[in-house]
Order: C-alpha cells, then structure tokens, then sequence
C-alpha cells in the first residue's frame, strides 16, 4: 500500500500507535483519512494528524469496535448498546427500544482489506498468533473482503500445530513477507 500510494484509506485498528507498525506507517505516511479505533496514544502521529485536523478519528471502546468488527463479519446491520452507555459521538445514531429498554444502534464494521500480522504461516496460509493476540485477526479476516496477511515465519504445507490455529487458510487470500 506504501509503494503504490495508497490514498485516502478508512482504517479499523485497535491501536494505530505505534510508529513502526504498518497501520502506523499508513498514518504518517498521509494513506489514511479515517481512523475507527479503541485507542490513541498521545504524540503519536495518528494524534497530531488529528489534532491539525488531517485525520477523521472516531474512538470506541474496545468491546464495541470488536462486537462491531464481528457485526459486520456475521454480515449483521449492526450492535445494539444500551443507551445508558451512551458516549459522546452516538449523537444521531438510530435509536430503539426492545423489552422496554432503550438502545442505540452502532453499525457493523466491514473493510475491503484486512492486513494481518502473525507470528508464523504454513504454506496453506494458516496463520498462528500469539496466544493473547488470536481474537481480532480472526474477527477482521471475516469482516474483510479480502485478507492480506504477513507473517513473521513461514512454514511448511499443514505444519501449523492445531493448537496455534488463529486464521484458517479459507480466510487468507494473500501472504506477503513481514517487515519490521
């Protein structure tokens, strides 16, 4: 995406913070236009593009944006949060009321890529995570109409252990190497 000049990409990432990430180096790059996101660490680029108004940022909790992730790759409308949780920037979302309860509707969240980072791959495009980090990719290459991921090893044709199982194969449309 950096070689081919990228512009004006939406990007759904938990953390864009870091500097030396992929979605970090988007940022700083000026490919990206849009943020959803649960998290912005000061100083960092993603932050002062916002701050000079380069950058479009909308903030979630983590447990919305991954309930909207998986939303959105179950092809869903959408997550209703009780409005008793209501945040600032919810104000225009469609409103409803089940059992007597009010809530508010938060879209799904769908993307064209999803560009993952693993620890290793097989040659089946497996893809292993840490053991911490194997929910969101996994959400994301379902939310995703095409899954570029890059590991940090690859392995041979089905030597993924089933235990280190995170992305199957189906999912991967792409390997690329991983740089750091």
């Amino acid at each position: 995406l950096l070689a081919r000049r990228a512009r004006r990409l939406t990007v759904i990432a938990m953390d864009p913070s870091r500097p030396g990430a992929a979605v970090g180096r988007l940022v700083a790059a000026g490919c990206v236009t849009r943020l959803v996101l649960s998290r912005l660490e000061k100083n960092s680029p993603a932050q002062r593009k916002m701050m000079r108004g380069e950058l479009a940022v909308e903030l979630n909790d983590a447990s919305t944006l991954v309930e909207r992730i998986r939303a959105g790759g179950l092809n869903l409308g959408g997550v209703l949060l009780p409005t008793a949780i209501a945040r600032p920037g919810m104000e225009g979302h469609q409103r409803v009321e089940v059992g007597g309860v009010g809530y508010t509707l938060q879209p799904a969240l769908r993307a064209d890529f999803a560009l993952l980072q693993a620890e290793e791959a097989d040659g089946f495009f497996n893809l292993g995570y840490a053991a911490d980090a194997a929910e969101i990719p996994q959400l994301m290459a379902l939310a995703a109409d095409r899954v570029i991921a890059a590991p940090d090893s690859l392995l041979d044709s089905g030597a993924l252990p089933p235990g280190r199982l995170g992305t199957s194969g189906l999912l991967v449309d792409y390997l690329v190497p991983a740089t750091r």
